[in-house]
């Protein structure tokens, strides 16, 4: 009797422990009481970014080399388009389309400027669009048009989007469908090619008087004592943006920050239009 009695009493208090979680059973050697939870694979909403390496600047790392010293207004990142593609089927772009601190640069951009400034039934050209993130905050009444040097994006874009116009195109060298625009957009792109250039090609392609366009620049941010180490800031977005006001003028800006996993970061989106004669 007294033996059944502990038994019993020693099956309880075991239970007890494991209900509790101060002992831990081992399953193919994981144990169950665990805080480690397995890693989602979908964006974590409660941060804004992505639950899941590969991490933002692994990718860009692995798609860009480092800049060359040459004649380009901006210092060139070499891009290499086949590895985009091949990362894109991979998933390691989707935090582009997905991810909070992302999707709000094209909100501005698309649910704030082009809302306030464009004709309703106005035309959008987005130059580098990826998946066409951007259309989602276009109005219905207003015609979009989106090129992506990446045909794997396109690609994701239009099953996800079908009714869009996005096409896969190189927008140093393509033809756009119209001849004018109300808006060119010009979004996380200006880093791979010459910007003045770039601009120059499509400023003739905005809608005299009224056209304009819309530029979004990112840059890691260095902090210290929780303030903006400006002596470590990147200067690849500085000089995107002086080359930018070369050919255009800035009417209007704004700075957005974020997280992101290596750490903060913030997008200057700024809207320019063309100069007049006076001020060239």
């Amino acid at each position: 009797m007294l033996l059944q009695w502990l038994l019993r009493h020693l099956i309880a208090l075991l239970w007890v422990l494991l209900v509790t979680g101060d002992v831990s059973l081992d399953v193919v050697g994981q144990s169950s009481n665990s805080s480690t939870l397995a890693t989602p694979s979908t964006s974590d909403t409660n941060t804004g970014t992505l639950a899941t390496p590969p991490t933002t600047n692994d990718a860009i790392k692995s798609t860009l080399a480092a800049p060359s010293n040459n004649s380009r207004a901006t210092p060139e990142w070499k891009f290499d388009v086949n590895q985009y593609n091949k990362e894109t089927r991979g998933g390691i772009w989707d935090f582009l389309d997905d991810d909070e601190n992302e999707r709000a640069r094209h909100a501005i951009i698309g649910g704030v400027y082009i809302r306030k400034h464009a004709p309703h039934n106005g035309s959008i050209l987005d130059i580098g669009c990826a998946s066409g993130t951007l259309s989602d905050y276009i109005i219905p009444s207003q015609s979009y048009e989106g090129y992506d040097i990446g045909c794997e994006a396109i690609a994701k874009g239009k099953l996800k989007r079908p009714t869009v116009n996005l096409n896969c195109g190189d927008g140093e060298t393509l033809i756009p469908q119209k001849q004018y625009y109300d808006v060119i957009v010009f979004n996380e792109m200006l880093y791979f090619v010459d910007v003045k250039a770039i601009l120059e090609k499509y400023k003739a392609h905005l809608r005299p008087k009224t056209g304009f366009v819309m530029i979004s620049v990112f840059r890691f941010l260095s902090l210290h004592n929780g303030k903006v180490d400006e002596s470590k800031a990147d200067t690849t977005r500085e000089n995107i943006m002086a080359n930018a006001n070369v050919v255009l003028k800035t009417v209007n800006k704004i700075e957005i920050m974020g997280n992101t996993l290596d750490g903060k970061a913030s997008w200057l989106i700024k809207m320019l239009r063309p100069k007049e004669e006076k001020e060239t």
